[in-house]
């Protein structure tokens, strides 16, 4: 099988002959913890399908990235990848559902555009194995929902939504803390040899916290968290959903439930 075309900072089987990146393949648990603490808690609250596929999509992006960071091998790289690519669409249907003049009929035609232009990117970047295919096609998805969900928190905000302010939460530390963890992808990526130059400086254990791919998937994990929670609440079902900070995760119940409590 062929060997995939990313190899990141952290050092091949230093750690064990078992796992090609140790550090890397442990801390995709967060995105399979965080996904199902808040899906069961959304589940509880009665939140919509489409907001809790999120959370499945979640899950498969863990355990893919699991097999690519514990084999370096190009299938598993696609399973790591693809369900990002997932995940993204299906925020981009939520983003839609909440626009008010588009039909169903239009969300659908837009969907379908939107996976028709993924699928080729992907059919591309299968046939080319460079990376920055994948980045751009992924990168365009996240952007689409960065707009779109600045945009619903808006309209949710003027138009007196109860769980606007709830959502403008939720999105807020979503972005600061994705737009954090983008910066440590990117500092892991492009000043490694100074990372492991720092790693054997100050030696184990404190190596782990320079990491920085590790701690990419962790910040991730959160930042997602809160962002699925923050779609939640921009929903029409969310009315009586109570979003409350639980440390850095967020915590979703069913504000009746709360109150009987």
């Amino acid at each position: 099988m062929n060997a995939s075309i990313i190899d990141w900072c952290e050092e091949n089987y230093a750690v064990t002959v078992y796992l090609a990146e140790f550090w890397n393949t442990i801390t995709n648990v967060a995105f399979v913890a965080c996904a199902i603490k808040s899906g069961v808690q959304a589940r509880r609250a009665k939140a919509p399908l489409r907001v809790l596929l999120n959370y499945v999509w979640l899950i498969c992006v863990g355990l893919g990235s699991i097999a690519f960071h514990a084999t370096l091998r190009f299938d598993m790289q696609l399973l790591d990848e693809l369900p990002m690519l997932l995940f993204a669409l299906q925020s981009v249907y939520c983003l839609l559902c909440l626009e008010p003049r588009i039909s169903f009929r239009q969300r659908a035609s837009v969907m379908i555009l939107a996976t028709i232009a993924v699928l080729f990117g992907v059919w591309l970047y299968i046939h080319s194995m460079v990376p920055v295919v994948f980045q751009l096609v992924f990168s365009c998805i996240v952007a689409t929902c960065l707009v779109g969900s600045f945009r619903a928190t808006a309209l949710s905000t003027r138009s007196g939504h109860k769980g606007a302010m709830a959502a403008k939460m939720a999105m807020q530390r979503a972005f600061w803390i994705l737009l954090t963890a983008f910066g440590v992808w990117n500092i892991d990526l492009h000043f490694c040899d100074s990372l492991k130059w720092a790693r054997l400086q100050v030696g184990t254990p404190m190596a782990v916290f320079f990491e920085l791919h590790a701690w990419w998937h962790i910040l991730t994990a959160l930042g997602s968290a809160w962002f699925i929670s923050g779609l939640l609440m921009l929903s029409a079902e969310s009315k009586d959903v109570l979003l409350t900070s639980n440390y850095f995760l967020p915590s979703i119940s069913n504000s009746e439930n709360a109150k009987e409590e």
